[in-house]
């Protein structure tokens, strides 16, 4: 399949955004695999296709930070390079907060037999 004149305005906007280079072909290659699920190009897409395409993303065995890329270029698609946010505006993307560090995370963790006999330096490694 040729590429749409909506992913190659989708590539240059990404450019302009001055995302980096690896993010590009990232979000790139997840529209071209949406637009060959549609089998049209992607600025003819309904609402309810978007929609299925999120579900068969779900239904794949991919990470939440694969999920996440995959709903950015889908975000980025349709709000900055095809204007038309409320076919995506019902995505949103989970960030997960940083777990908290433990004190021997913060002090550095030393073998245990060099380690000061403080509280912490028996505390397990942090992860």
């Amino acid at each position: 399949m040729a590429v749409s004149v909506s992913l190659s305005r989708f590539a240059g906007d990404l450019q302009m955004a001055n995302r980096a280079h690896k993010t590009i072909q990232q979000y790139v290659a997840s529209a071209r695999r949406f637009e060959e699920f549609l089998g049209h190009d992607p600025s003819d897409a309904s609402q309810e296709s978007v929609r299925r395409w999120v579900d068969v993303l779900r239904q794949q065995a991919i990470g939440a930070s694969r999920l996440g890329l995959h709903y950015s270029a889908l975000k980025f698609l349709y709000a900055r390079t095809l204007g038309q946010p409320e076919k995506v505006a019902w995505i949103t993307i989970r960030r997960s907060l940083p777990r908290p560090r433990s004190p021997v995370c913060w002090m550095g963790s030393r073998p245990r037999s060099t380690a000061p006999s403080l509280p912490w330096s028996t505390a397990p490694a942090c992860g």
